[in-house]
């Protein structure tokens, strides 16, 4: 959707005008305007645009509805369900408010007041579609499985056609922060290939089916779906946040097979002397260089036009990530230069090498207990 271009101020009254229903038509200019700002992910200018509007008229439930959503999308969901809740005041009967005020008090963790809202929103309109997938993930957030796959399953019926319906059917298989059984994954995989048949650039669906990758420990393929989410919605930052998950999940992998191989070789794999075999920085050396270049290229391939950018944010974005990825690196270099390195210095490198491995190692715990605490 492109953004709406304002229209030519506003000049005094007709004569035998009426100045109110002019007032009106701005009204509903600015809550369109507003609406397309949100659906750009411009939230502040929205949030400008009907702040001026509501001053002229705070009883317009839209204008309120648009403020609420620009609030939600620059971080302060307290005043979004502020405003949801004048909203409704105003307009009782608006299904639509009770969804997204559901939809609000799910991102604050209000799990009781979501499904309030969301079993109000069925109640005014039980033939939306929409308000149904809304309390199937209310429900499922609070617990209530059976009934989020009853609510999600009705949502289908429906509209079976939608993507929107499918994707919460999957996101009530497969919530996150969870491990389901692999049939719920199986399940929740199916009905997102649904949603893409229908949508086949819809970010959500390609986020969730990355999850599910990932949950399979798909690591690359998850790669490559995210790199489509993020191309198809660039303004989601959970789909980087995923991208970021799915990069440290391959950089996990590749410093534990280095990890188990330094360790094996210098525990077992030893000549007299207390020195290593040739044999063994070549291994290790090949085994750091080849790991690294399969991620790479398997990134590459996933990633054909946006592996810089991704780059650059993860540093941004991820410092311990980061930290751990340079001491893979530096891991790798050592192997190499003790391969190619004379006798008498070759096994100091191989020594040095456990200090990039241990360090990734404690980086790796740090990682995970972020990861852990910002549940």
């Amino acid at each position: 959707m492109s953004a709406s271009v304002p229209g030519p101020p506003a000049g005094p009254p007709m004569p035998g005008g009426d100045g109110r229903a002019g007032d009106r038509a701005g009204v509903e200019h600015a809550a369109l305007r507003a609406e397309s700002l949100n659906s750009l992910g411009r939230h502040d200018q929205a949030l400008a645009v009907a702040s001026r509007a509501l001053a002229s008229d705070p009883g317009d439930s839209e204008l309120l509805i648009q403020a609420a959503v620009a609030h939600l999308g620059l971080g302060a969901p307290e005043e979004s369900r502020r405003l949801l809740y004048s909203a409704a005041a105003l307009d009782p009967g608006s299904a639509r408010i009770h969804r997204i005020l559901s939809f609000v008090a799910l991102q604050e963790g209000l799990l009781a007041e979501a499904v309030q809202a969301g079993l109000r929103a069925v109640q005014l309109s039980p033939f939306d579609s929409l308000a149904h997938a809304q309390l199937a993930r209310a429900l499922a957030r609070q617990g209530d499985r059976a009934s989020a796959v009853t609510a999600a399953g009705r949502a289908i019926e429906l509209a079976p056609n939608s993507a929107e319906t499918h994707i919460a059917m999957a996101d009530v298989l497969f919530p996150d922060g969870t491990r389901p059984p692999k049939a719920d994954l199986a399940r929740a995989e199916e009905h997102l290939g649904r949603a893409l048949q229908v949508e086949p650039s819809n970010a959500a669906a390609l986020n969730d089916l990355a999850r599910i990758h990932l949950a399979r420990g798909h690591g690359v393929r998850a790669a490559g779906h995210l790199a489509s989410a993020v191309r198809a919605d660039p303004m989601t930052e959970v789909m980087q946040r995923n991208m970021d998950v799915v990069f440290i999940s391959l950089v996990a992998r590749a410093h534990w097979v280095l990890f188990v191989m330094w360790f094996v070789t210098r525990q077992v794999f030893r000549e007299g002397g207390g020195n290593s075999p040739r044999w063994v920085p070549l291994v290790l050396a090949v085994a750091g260089l080849g790991i690294i270049g399969w991620v790479l290229l398997r990134l590459r391939a996933q990633i054909p036009a946006h592996l810089g950018a991704f780059v650059r944010g993860f540093v941004r974005r991820e410092r311990v990530g980061t930290l751990w990825t340079a001491c893979l690196a530096a891991t790798a270099v050592l192997f190499v230069a003790s391969a190619v390195a004379p006798d008498s210095v070759r096994e100091g490198l191989l020594l040095w090498a456990w200090v990039p491995l241990l360090a990734g190692a404690v980086l790796s715990w740090v990682r995970v207990g972020r990861s852990r605490r910002q549940r």
